[in-house]
């Protein structure tokens, strides 16, 4: 699988049908990923605020996800 192939795919929710209609739907790719991106630093940050430490990230990484 080449990288066109990832960007250009859709990615179906995994929400089986009839539990939750609205989220029954595809998105595309990097849409997706960007989901999962924003997923990433949000639970990180949370994490490492539980613990008393600060989160650090790469500036890319904090532009990516904003």
């Amino acid at each position: 699988m080449t990288e066109t192939d990832v960007t250009d795919a859709e990615v179906i929710a995994d929400v089986p049908k009839g539990r939750n209609q609205e989220l029954d739907r595809r998105f595309a790719a990097p849409r997706a990923i960007g989901f999962h991106l924003v997923d990433y630093v949000v639970h990180g940050w949370d994490v490492a605020a539980s613990l008393g430490i600060r989160a650090a990230y790469d500036q890319d990484l904090v532009r990516a996800a904003a």
